[in-house]
């Protein structure tokens, strides 16, 4: 593994302790020797905890940084943030994309600080329409634009290739006792074929 990987590898207990985002959150966005403003999470397979570790990296980075923030969650299959947050789903990322105006206009600030989430959306029969090449690449930079630091909740691996020349690179989540070994590997072929690179590997409900 080498150096990138090695410093935001970790593993989190069921309970999602805080203290481990406290130590994810700053070698993800804030190390010097190789700064990320977007970070797509994205998880080997389904009901691995992917949008539990996204959000409690993004709540760790507010408290670490007076920088905005923007949760987008983009698991069209399983939006569920919104329900976290106890905030309307649309208008959200799915809005966002196929109209226009600025990325706050769609977003939800969460706190008094600098943390914000872009909801899924109002719900789309083809998902795939809203990947339009030249304008879902512009859409993406928008976002990136109007905040700092990035996190996208991406869903699975196969997902999250779209969103790929979006992001400085990716976080896989796997769960120990869910995630078969071919499923990991197939998660990170993914990424590698579009050449995303691999910040680290959350191993949740690790023993």
């Amino acid at each position: 593994m080498d150096d990138a990987k090695r410093r935001v590898t970790g593993e989190l207990s069921s309970t999602f302790s805080p203290d481990h985002f406290m130590k994810i959150a700053p070698q993800i966005f804030l190390s010097p020797a190789q700064p990320v403003r977007t970070a797509l999470f994205c998880g080997a397979g389904g009901r691995v905890g992917c949008t539990s570790v996204c959000l409690k990296t993004a709540e760790a980075l507010s408290r670490l940084t007076v920088e905005s923030i923007c949760i987008v969650d983009a698991n069209f299959h399983a939006p569920s943030l919104h329900t976290v947050f106890e905030v309307d789903r649309a208008p959200g990322f799915s809005d966002f994309l196929s109209q226009s105006g600025l990325a706050r206009s769609f977003a939800t600030p969460l706190n008094n600080r600098n943390l914000w989430l872009l909801p899924t959306g109002t719900r789309v029969v083809n998902v795939e329409t809203l990947f339009v090449a030249a304008t879902f690449r512009a859409r993406l930079a928008q976002i990136a634009a109007e905040f700092r630091y990035v996190l996208i909740d991406s869903g699975t691996g196969r997902e999250s290739a779209q969103f790929a020349q979006a992001a400085s690179g990716a976080v896989l989540v796997i769960d120990s006792d869910k995630t078969r070994r071919d499923e990991a590997h197939r998660a990170k072929q993914i990424l590698q074929a579009v050449r995303l690179p691999l910040l680290g590997i959350v191993v949740n409900r690790a023993r």
